[in-house]
């Protein structure tokens, strides 16, 4: 899996129904941080992804929960998931 250098979305529909699931799919880079924030607001539930590979990944993971909390509704679902990929 490659990392993300920008943010791309993904729409399911379901027939005859408004989209049920829409992934947004963001990178972690600082020059994007002010995109990533203003999805927050609108989310039901954040996927934050690290690489077990990286230590560096997972101990950026308390700064991105720290902006949830601030940004995100109070409602919001967090799951953390860890990757590990072997295409490198």
């Amino acid at each position: 899996m490659r990392q993300t250098e920008s943010c791309s979305d993904f729409t399911d529909y379901l027939i005859y129904s408004f989209p049920q699931l829409q992934i947004w799919d963001t990178a972690g880079q600082e020059r994007f941080r002010s995109i990533t924030q203003s999805y927050y607001r609108s989310a039901n539930a954040l996927i934050l992804t690290y690489d077990i590979t990286c230590e560096d990944s997972f101990r950026c993971l308390p700064e991105w929960l720290r902006e949830i909390e601030q940004y995100a509704n109070n409602q919001v679902v967090t799951i953390l998931v860890g990757e590990y990929s072997s295409f490198n």
